[in-house]
Order: structure tokens, then sequence, then C-alpha cells
């Protein structure tokens, strides 16, 4: 291929050189015989300019060969520090764990013997370790557990935080009301609890006539979840109020579009309302 190469070179060459008109000559092809020096230098000026883009291409591939390389070795750099930095974060995952059985362990170990030393002499005192004690655990539970739980468990946990409640503030009324068959429906855990804690912590629930109302409701696979409450207006009111807005990024990280949730004050009443479409249309 060089040497054809070099041969259509000579011949387009030679004829442009012939063909050429000049203000001496006119054009002829009888300049179109052999001529060994023009033949020479032809060639030479052709190999020339081949060595030459030949020496600039391998010139541009090392350059790109080594550019890549550089990526590479970049990208394995990288690659060795994620893998140091998944063995750091596996190693204190593992600790975390190990930490998360033994403290729990010696947590429960504790508020059972708190229990079993007050229950005679303290009975409303140690009834409060027992209902935080069922409480706690099942907190622990849904850390550790599967992503959806059945309302049922969360229901029980609902009943112990209110009896709870009651231990501590004994005029707290709220309605619990949820339909039938609604126990067996799978969420997220700790929605309905942390909807309950927060109406404990931040509502009017001193009043008979106007408790607090929790109500669960299922039809056609859409449920929904609704709390009203009197607002709290004296000024023992702690907390960030982050509860509200940890359930809304779970509810959106877990259903997507498939849930909304609602909540604000009208009227002195503070209401929240979820709806989560339990499966895809």
């Amino acid at each position: 291929m060089v040497l054809a190469e070099l041969i259509i070179y000579l011949l387009l060459n030679n004829l442009a050189s012939h063909l050429t008109p000049t203000p001496a000559k006119a054009i002829s092809l009888a300049g179109l015989a052999s001529n060994w020096k023009f033949v020479f230098a032809t060639f030479w000026r052709a190999i020339y300019f081949m060595l030459f883009s030949t020496a600039y291409y391998f010139f541009s591939e090392y350059i790109r060969q080594a550019g890549r390389t550089a990526e590479l070795e970049k990208d394995a750099a990288a690659k060795t520090i994620r893998e140091k930095q998944t063995m750091l974060e596996l190693a204190e995952a593992r600790n975390a764990n190990l930490k998360s059985q033994i403290n729990p362990h010696f947590l429960f170990n504790t508020l059972t013997y708190i229990y079993n030393s007050t229950h005679r002499t303290e009975p409303r005192s140690a009834e409060a370790v027992r209902y935080l004690t069922k409480l706690m655990r099942y907190a622990l539970e849904c850390e550790h557990g599967p992503e959806l739980m059945p309302l049922e468990a969360e229901i029980r946990q609902v009943e112990h935080l209110l009896q709870l409640s009651r231990i501590k503030q004994p005029n707290l009324f709220i309605d619990f009301s949820y339909d039938e068959g609604v126990e067996k429906t799978a969420i997220i855990p700790l929605v309905l609890l942390s909807l309950t804690e927060n109406m404990v912590k931040h509502g009017n629930l001193s009043i008979p006539n106007d408790p607090g109302r929790i109500n669960l409701a299922i039809n056609e696979g859409l449920l929904r979840v609704e709390t009203v409450n009197l607002i709290n207006t004296g000024l023992n009111d702690s907390g960030f109020h982050t509860g509200l807005k940890n359930i809304e990024k779970r509810l959106s990280h877990t259903y997507g579009e498939r849930s909304e949730i609602s909540y604000g004050i009208k009227d002195d009443y503070f209401n929240v309302q979820i709806s989560i479409r339990l499966s895809e249309r």
C-alpha cells in the first residue's frame, strides 16, 4: 500500500508538473517522459512527509495512551480508596451491631430489675417501666426488622404509649378508632406511633368533651391516617417539631407519589392527614 501510494503520488506530481502552463512554455504532454532526478526528488519529498506524519501519529497516539493510562491509574486508586472505606464502614457497622446487641440487653435487664423492685411498693411507677420497656423493644425491632410491618403491632404500641402517658398525665383524652381489618395492613413502621407521640407532646388533650382523635381507615387499597387535636397554647412546648418532617421523608422514600401527607393548624386544631396507596394501580 505504501509503494502504491508512492507510485500514484509520483504520477500525479509528474502529470501536474508537465501540464502546468508557464509564460515560456505552453501545456504539452511530451514532457511526461521519465526524469530520474525528478523521480528521486519526488520520492524523497513523499517519504519525508510520510515519515513526518507517521511520527506525528505515534506521538499523538502516545499522548492519548498516556492519558488513558493515567485515567485508569486514577480509577484504580479511587477504587482502592472506596474498597478501604467500605471495609472501614463494615468494621464500624459490625462494632455498632455488637453495641446495639449489648446495650439494649443491659438496658432491658435494668428495666426488668426496676419493675420487679417497684411493682409491689410503687405499682404506677412499675407499670410505667413496663410500658416503656415494650415501647423501646418495639422501636429496636423496627430498626433491625423488615421495611414494612403489619399495623397490628404498632396499634398495640400506641395503646401502650397512651397508657404510659396517662400514668404521668391522668387527664389525657384521645379517641383511637380504626376500621376492621386494618391491623393486617403492612406499612413502614413508627408512623402511627410518631403521630401519637406528637399529639401527646404538643397537643392539648385535657378536655374530656373535645378529645384528640386518631382514625385509621382503609378502602380499596387506600389507607388513610388522620389525627386531630387542640393546639397547646401553654408555654411548656419543647422540641424542634422534626417528627412530621421525618415521616414525610420516609413516606416519600418508600412510596413516592403513592403517598400524601398534609398538616397544619385550622380553627385552633392541629390536623394531620396521610394517605397511602398500598399497591400500584
